[in-house]
């Protein structure tokens, strides 16, 4: 349980590491579909197409579905108070960034479109 832990910890590091190795995976994933895509094989992870592609959330589907129930259980294990702050601030920041681009993306109320 430790190893698996330590692989999938980037939620869990502060905020500029978190950030950074978000982009770095992202960047990874993007490069494994376009060269699915060239050789013509099935997407495997269609999230990662760059024209689409939306990291933050990535991060929080990853948090949800991985990072918080597996880090609960290890917190109630080692007792890891700073890192599970971090999570916290790093899951805020995700869905801070995630509602900004949502705002950017939708039409504003109230235009005259005439």
């Amino acid at each position: 349980m430790m190893i698996k832990c330590a692989d999938v910890s980037n939620p869990l590091r502060p905020l500029n590491l978190c950030k950074e190795w978000a982009y770095r995976i992202a960047e990874e994933y993007c490069q494994q579909t376009d060269e699915e895509k060239s050789r013509g094989l099935p997407v495997v992870m269609a999230q990662f197409d760059r024209k689409t592609l939306n990291i933050p959330k990535c991060q929080l589907a990853f948090i949800n579905l991985f990072i918080t129930t597996m880090f609960d259980a290890w917190d109630v294990y080692c007792d890891i108070p700073e890192l599970m702050h971090h999570l916290q601030l790093n899951y805020d920041f995700w869905k801070e960034q995630e509602e900004l681009k949502d705002k950017e993306q939708s039409p504003s109320v109230g235009m005259d479109n005439s």
